[in-house]
């Protein structure tokens, strides 16, 4: 009797853990990952970008990207060309307001502080006319750390297509990434946020 019901414990063990969603699992049903994330602009990122990602100033695998689950960024921005290098260049400047984070996200507490805070980036990815992507730039935003859940309004700039042929046409995507943010998925610590389009023209 004590033999049946020791391999009943461990029958029951097994089927329990073969039904335990595993952290692979998790990543492939989240439903805020780069693949199946409804918001506007996954939908250009995930069709130039098949195995990585810049995000965060960091080449990520984009299985491991997640989104936030609304736009929270209110960009303002400005361009402008300047000579770099011999070469034309176009300057993006402006402001960035970010949301606050709300489940399922988090910012981590840091010790000893009843809250914390994450650093922000602004990416940004100018396409052709063509849809193909010419050049990829990143950018801190000064005093990012600082930023709490709550959010905030932080100015920014970036300097992007030096050397690019502007008369062509085009536009920038900018995309505000915040690090580090937790949710309920095993992702990445850096979550997409929100973007903008600014046209070359």
């Amino acid at each position: 009797m004590k033999k049946y019901l020791v391999m009943a414990a461990v029958l029951l063990s097994l089927a329990i853990t073969s039904t335990a969603p595993s952290a692979d699992t998790k990543i492939i049903n989240n439903p805020n990952s780069l693949k199946n994330s409804p918001q506007w602009y996954a939908t250009p990122l995930r069709k130039s970008f098949k195995t990585f990602i810049r995000i965060c100033s960091t080449e990520t695998p984009v299985e491991k990207v997640s989104l936030y689950t609304d736009d929270i960024t209110k960009f303002e921005a400005s361009k402008s060309f300047k000579t770099k290098d011999n070469l034309l260049t176009m300057s993006i400047k402006g402001t960035v307001e970010i949301g606050a984070v709300k489940t399922p996200y988090a910012v981590p507490r840091e010790k000893k502080k009843k809250d914390g805070s994450y650093l922000l980036y602004v990416e940004a990815v100018l396409y052709g006319p063509d849809g193909k992507v010419y050049d990829i730039q990143s950018t801190e935003i000064k005093g990012a750390g600082s930023l709490k859940a709550e959010g905030g309004k932080v100015g920014f700039s970036v300097d992007i297509g030096q050397g690019y042929d502007f008369s062509r046409g085009g536009r920038v995507l900018l995309v505000a990434t915040g690090e580090s943010i937790l949710s309920d998925y095993p992702m990445n610590t850096c979550v997409l946020l929100g973007g903008k389009w600014v046209s070359v023209k």
